[in-house]
């Protein structure tokens, strides 16, 4: 007998053409899930997002209400600005809740708006003792969650939160998130070619938010200036720390010498990346990076904080260095060690090239396809 196909309504916060990690992921289910097994309707925040806040969450509940008949659960990409909405309607259709956790909002949204500058493990213990703002965040997110009969971790490093929340171990699944590579035709010296680099580009992207780590990245390249004329700083991204970023470059006298990109094009983007040297990401916190994958495998030797999931992508010593975050000196020396030995750098590119192979896209669809039907159908 032929098995039923599972109907999944999905909830994102993000969809093409917004650029992020759920709508990266919410696109690569649409092409890529066998909708013989899971079939899956996409309700995204992006078409109430014109009008006022509350009252386009409260739109946006209602859409998700036209679109849950027939469907066996309602999958939300984030805890809070469609996790809540997504709840209610499970709640009001009886529908299976699933959640999927990328990160920590509240936080993230503390050192935004509220200027706390906590690291995340401080935060936990305090997280109801900043103000009514982000301990409503704070509560929202780990309530949501516990209510999920599943939870989907991008990394395993999740789960450490995960018990600071007190959820249920047995609901939670660790599916990481696949690659998708940056198809780059030209190759690095007619790129740079291209782009008229010369000497040593050093480059880093993300969203310019103090939790990035871009303002010790730019003290430590500032200092290794001035002992090595030849490098260049490539910052690709953009964010409400934008100027701040750019008036320390200013302070420093080193505006020659440092690129701001802004937003780019993922082509584009790609572009920039295989023509550097050497890729870093001086985060304080971070998830699944999906960046240090892609550079991972454009072959750009990699150095990144020892947080979050990293140390899930990048083997220290081995596909690429891990230094603690904040520690100027060792940042120093893992770049400088890089620029200068090329041995290393080969060694690093090709066993991160290997690592890759360890998110491929089909292994994702198996696993998260499993996942779906077997929840629904207990």
């Amino acid at each position: 007998m032929e098995e039923r196909t599972i109907n999944i309504l999905i909830a994102t916060g993000l969809y093409p053409p917004e650029i992020g990690g759920p709508a990266t992921y919410v696109r690569m289910l649409e092409e890529n899930l066998d909708t013989k097994q899971v079939a899956i309707t996409v309700v995204p925040f992006l078409k109430v997002r014109q009008y006022p806040k509350i009252i386009r969450h409260a739109f946006f509940l209602l859409l998700l209400l036209k679109n849950v008949k027939g469907k066996d659960a309602i999958y939300s990409l984030d805890p809070v600005s469609v996790g809540v909405p997504s709840y209610i309607v499970s709640l009001l259709t009886r529908k299976p809740f699933f959640v999927r956790m990328a990160g920590d909002y509240a936080w993230e949204q503390a050192q935004l708006r509220r200027g706390v500058r906590d690291p995340l493990a401080i935060f936990y213990k305090k997280r109801y003792s900043y103000g009514f703002f982000v301990s409503v965040l704070s509560f929202v997110e780990s309530f949501i969650t516990r209510k999920a009969q599943v939870v989907i971790l991008p990394c395993a490093y999740l789960k450490d939160v995960m018990k600071v929340w007190s959820v249920d171990e047995s609901r939670i699944h660790v599916v990481y998130s696949a690659l998708f590579p940056l198809t780059v035709l030209e190759s690095k010296d007619e790129l740079r070619k291209e782009f008229g680099y010369t000497g040593t580009v050093i480059t880093s992207a993300g969203r310019l938010v103090p939790n990035k780590g871009f303002t010790g990245l730019i003290e430590v390249f500032a200092q290794m200036l001035a002992v090595d004329a030849d490098l260049h700083l490539i910052i690709a991204g953009d964010g409400p720390q934008e100027e701040e970023l750019k008036m320390l470059v200013q302070q420093k006298q080193i505006t020659d010498s440092v690129t701001f990109t802004g937003m780019l094009p993922k082509a584009d983007l790609g572009k920039v990346l295989k023509a550097s040297d050497l890729f870093v990401l001086n985060t304080e916190h971070e998830g699944f990076s999906h960046q240090l994958l892609e550079v991972m495998d454009l072959e750009v030797p990699v150095v990144a904080t020892a947080v979050g999931g990293n140390p899930e992508l990048v083997i220290d010593g081995q596909s690429g260095f891990l230094v603690p975050f904040g520690d100027a000196q060792k940042l120093t020396i893992a770049m400088r060690t890089l620029i200068t030995d090329q041995t290393i750098r080969e060694t690093f590119v090709q066993n991160a090239r290997q690592r890759t192979k360890l998110f491929e896209k089909k292994k994702l669809i198996e696993e998260i396809t499993y996942i779906l039907r077997d929840s629904c159908n207990r």
